[in-house]
C-alpha cells in the first residue's frame, strides 16, 4: 500500500519539475522597446517611434471619419461586369425609391448594386417584395450597413469615371 503512494508522489514530483518554464530570450523585444518607465506597480509606459505614433493617429482619424456601421442586410438587385449598366440601374433605383440609399460596389471583376440599410431581414424582405417585379433576380444579402444613412456623407461620382468605358 505504501509503495503505490510513493510511486505516485515520485511521478508527480517529476512531472512538476518538467512543467517548469525557462525564461524566453528577450533580446528581440529589447530592441523594439526603447524605454520602459513604471508609473505604478501595474502600469508600464512605452516610448514609441514618431513614425509609429503618426500611423496610429492617422488610423484613429480615419476611423473617426467613417460613419458608424453595424451588421445588417441589403437587397442586391444587380451583379455583372458592365459598369455602365450598374450605374444606370443605380440611378433608376435612386429616382424611384427615394427613401432608400443605393450603393454601387465593385469587387473584381463584378459590379454590384445594393439597396437599403436594414437592421433585420424582415425589413429587407419588404423592399425585396417591391423590387422583385422590376428586378426578378434580386435577393437579400448580409452586409455592413450604416447606422444612420441620412447623416452619412453622400458619394460624389466624378464625371470622368462616368465617361470611362466598361472594363
Amino acid at each position: 500500500m505504501k509503495r503505490p503512494i510513493a510511486i505516485l508522489l515520485f511521478a508527480l514530483f517529476l512531472t512538476g519539475h518538467t512543467w517548469a518554464q525557462k525564461p524566453a530570450d528577450t533580446s528581440a523585444t529589447k530592441t523594439m522597446v526603447i524605454d520602459t518607465i513604471p508609473l505604478r506597480k501595474d502600469t508600464i509606459r512605452y516610448k514609441m517611434d514618431s513614425g509609429l505614433e503618426k500611423q496610429i493617429e492617422k488610423k484613429k482619424e480615419l476611423n473617426r471619419s467613417k460613419p458608424p456601421a453595424i451588421d445588417g442586410f441589403r437587397v442586391q438587385i444587380y451583379a455583372g461586369n458592365s459598369r455602365q449598366q450598374a450605374m444606370q440601374i443605380r440611378t433608376e433605383v435612386v429616382g424611384a425609391y427615394t427613401d432608400y440609399a443605393a450603393y454601387l460596389i465593385y469587387k473584381q471583376p463584378t459590379f454590384r448594386v445594393r439597396v437599403g440599410d436594414f437592421k433585420n431581414r424582415f425589413e429587407a424582405q419588404k423592399l425585396l417584395n417591391e423590387l422583385k417585379a422590376q428586378y426578378p433576380s434580386s435577393f437579400i444579402v448580409p452586409d455592413e450597413v450604416l447606422v444612420n444613412p441620412v447623416l452619412a456623407p453622400k458619394p460624389i461620382e466624378s464625371t470622368e469615371d462616368a465617361q470611362k468605358q466598361d472594363p
